[in-house]
């Protein structure tokens, strides 16, 4: 028991009365953390991990890894491939038929374009109520 100091041990014999006296620290330094320290880990981690992945030893044993992947589904595709009947030939596209000018039977002077129907026509006014 001699080798911890004797305030540490006093402080940690009783738990209620080390957080009322330690507890705001502990929680500023709990923020801080949280705020700086662990950005700057992750961030530390991730470019470790890029150094790792980028290690032309492990690059190179993914490049025949890679490579024998290619070539697996380029023998799967070519498979597929001699197993599908081929397509039929597209049919040729119909000619449209040559369109006729339209014919136009009225004169511009007699009030209407021709071809029936007419122009403005207000709406019939019913008186309210129904009839019997």
């Amino acid at each position: 028991m001699d080798a911890m100091p004797r305030w540490l041990l006093d402080s940690v014999a009783d738990p209620a009365a080390f957080l009322a006296a330690y507890g705001w620290y502990i929680l500023i330094a709990g923020v801080v953390y949280v705020a700086y320290g662990r950005p700057a880990l992750d961030e530390a981690r991730g470019r470790r991990a890029l150094r790792a992945a980028n290690d032309p030893r492990r690059v190179e044993s993914l490049d025949g890894k890679r490579a024998a992947a290619v070539a697996a589904r380029q023998r799967q595709l070519d498979e597929d491939v001699a197993a599908r009947p081929p397509a039929p030939a597209p049919k040729p596209a119909a000619r449209p038929k040559p369109q006729r000018a339209p014919v136009v039977t009225a004169s511009p002077l007699m009030g209407h374009a021709g071809g029936g129907g007419g122009g403005y026509q207000p709406r019939r006014r019913r008186p309210p109520g129904g009839g019997g």
